[in-house]
C-alpha cells in the first residue's frame, strides 16, 4: 500500500535522499568546456533556486526526460542553463529570462526534484548529449570503488589551465609524430623539440613536441599550438602534455571519465531516485497537453520539499511558491499551486503565448488536481483516471 504523505514524511524523504547522495566534489566536461567542482557546487544552489522561485514564464528551468541519457524512467528531472543564475540574488520575478533569451547557452545542469545533481548535458544540432563526469587521475585511487558502475574510470584527456584536450586526439597527434620520428632523413621537415628539465616529471629532462592541429591530425597540416606540447622522454615515449605560462612549462592534469552509480532508495514507497510515490495521482489533460503520473509525482515531490522549507521560513513571512492560491481570499488558506514545468522548446520565441498549468495541493501534501491558468483565472483540467497503482 502506498505511503500517504504527511509533513513528517516529506522531511524523512528529503533527509534519506540527502544522506544517500554523494558529497564527493564533481567536475564535468561538455565537449571541450570544463566545469570545475567549485562551479558545480554553486550551480546546484542556483538551479535549486530557479526550481523554487522562478516565475513560470522563465525558460531557465525546464522538465527533462532522463530515460535515454541517465536511465531514469520513473521520475522527471529538471534542467537549467549553465550560465544562468550565476552572480544573481533572487529579488522576485523573471530573473533569468533575459539571459536565456539573449544568449546562446548550449549546456545544462540537470537536477532532480530534491535538488540533487544528476549530471550535465549539452545541446548539439538540436539534440542533447550527456557531458562526461571527470576526476583527476591522481585522485582516482582515493575514491572507493563502490560508487562506480560496472565500468572502471577511463582515460579521458588532459586539462591545461582549463583548456581541454581529449585523450584520443592527443594519441592521434602522437602517432603522427611517431611517423615523423622514423621517416628517413631528408624526406620530411626536421622536427625540433624543446628540451626542459621539469620538476613535474621528477626533475628529468623532457622533450616537448608540437600538438598538431589541436590534436586533430589533418592531412598535410603542420599547424602547431606552441603553448601546448606533448612531452616525451629521451626514448620518445609519451609522458603526458605540458603548457606554457609566461616562460614556465607546467604539466597538464590527466583526467579520467567516470560513471557513478545513482543512489537508490527503492522500498515500494519510493521510486528509483528516492522520490515518494504519492497516492491518488492520475494523468491529466490540459488542452492538448497530457501530464503523466510520473511528471506529476516529481512535481509533487518538489512542491512538498518547498512546503517543508516554507514552514521554516514562516516566521519571517517568506514563501517560495510562485503563485498563491486565489481561493485563499475566501478562507482556503491551506492550499497552494505549483507550476508544472514543460520540456524545453529549442528556439521557441513564443513562450508568453502558452497557457500555464499547475498542480494544486494542501499543506499536508495532499494532491488536489491539475489546473490551467488563463488570464489569471484557474480552470480544472481533465483527469484521465489512470490506475493509482501505475506510474506509467
Amino acid at each position: 500500500m502506498r505511503l500517504q504523505l504527511s509533513k513528517l514524511a516529506v522531511i524523512i524523504s528529503f533527509y534519506i535522499n540527502t544522506i544517500a547522495a554523494t558529497d564527493r566534489p564533481r567536475s564535468f566536461v561538455c565537449e571541450r568546456k570544463y566545469f570545475p567542482a567549485d562551479v558545480i557546487s554553486k550551480a546546484i544552489g542556483d538551479s535549486c533556486n530557479a526550481l523554487e522561485y522562478a516565475d513560470i514564464k522563465c525558460r531557465a528551468i525546464a522538465a527533462f526526460d532522463g530515460t535515454v541519457l541517465f536511465g531514469i524512467r520513473d521520475a522527471v528531472l529538471f534542467s537549467t542553463p549553465t550560465r544562468a543564475c550565476h552572480d544573481h540574488k533572487y529579488e522576485g520575478g523573471n530573473l533569468l529570462i533575459l539571459e536565456t533569451s539573449t544568449r546562446r547557452i548550449d549546456s545544462r545542469f540537470v537536477i532532480d526534484s530534491m535538488c540533487n545533481l544528476i549530471g550535465l548535458i549539452y545541446l548539439n544540432n538540436r539534440s542533447f548529449f550527456r557531458c562526461a563526469e571527470t576526476i583527476d587521475s591522481d585522485h582516482a585511487t582515493d575514491i572507493g570503488s563502490d560508487i562506480w558502475s560496472n565500468t572502471l574510470p577511463k582515460n579521458f584527456g588532459y586539462r591545461c589551465d582549463h583548456k581541454i584536450f581529449h585523450y584520443q586526439d592527443i594519441l592521434r597527434s602522437f602517432e603522427y609524430l611517431r611517423l615523423q620520428f622514423f621517416k628517413p632523413a631528408g624526406t620530411t621537415r626536421r622536427l625540433k623539440p624543446i628540451k626542459v628539465s621539469s620538476d613535474d616529471f621528477s626533475g628529468s629532462d623532457v622533450y616537448l613536441w608540437p600538438v598538431y592541429a589541436d590534436g586533430m591530425v589533418r592531412p598535410g597540416s603542420l599547424a602547431r599550438t606552441g603553448l601546448y606540447r606533448i612531452a616525451t622522454n629521451g626514448a620518445k615515449n609519451m609522458l603526458g602534455l605540458m603548457y606554457r605560462n609566461n616562460k614556465d612549462w607546467h604539466r597538464c592534469i590527466e583526467m579520467k571519465s567516470v560513471d557513478p552509480k545513482l543512489s537508490t532508495v527503492g522500498d515500494g514507497t519510493k521510486n528509483s531516485i528516492g522520490e515518494t510515490i504519492f497516492d491518488n495521482l492520475s494523468a491529466y489533460k490540459c488542452g492538448q497537453r497530457i501530464f503523466s503520473i510520473i511528471t506529476l509525482n516529481s512535481h509533487m515531490q518538489a512542491a512538498c520539499r518547498v512546503i517543508r522549507e516554507d514552514a521554516r521560513k514562516a516566521a519571517a513571512g517568506e514563501s517560495s511558491f510562485p503563485i498563491p492560491d486565489p481561493a485563499a481570499k475566501h478562507g482556503e488558506i491551506n492550499t497552494r499551486f505549483w507550476p508544472l514545468r514543460l520540456p524545453e522548446l529549442n528556439g521557441d520565441k513564443n513562450v508568453q503565448r502558452q497557457r500555464y498549468s499547475y498542480l494544486k495541493l494542501d499543506l499536508d501534501c495532499k494532491f488536489l488536481g491539475v489546473f490551467k491558468c488563463v488570464n489569471g483565472k484557474f480552470f480544472s483540467c481533465l483527469s484521465l483516471k489512470a490506475s493509482p497503482s501505475s506510474l506509467e
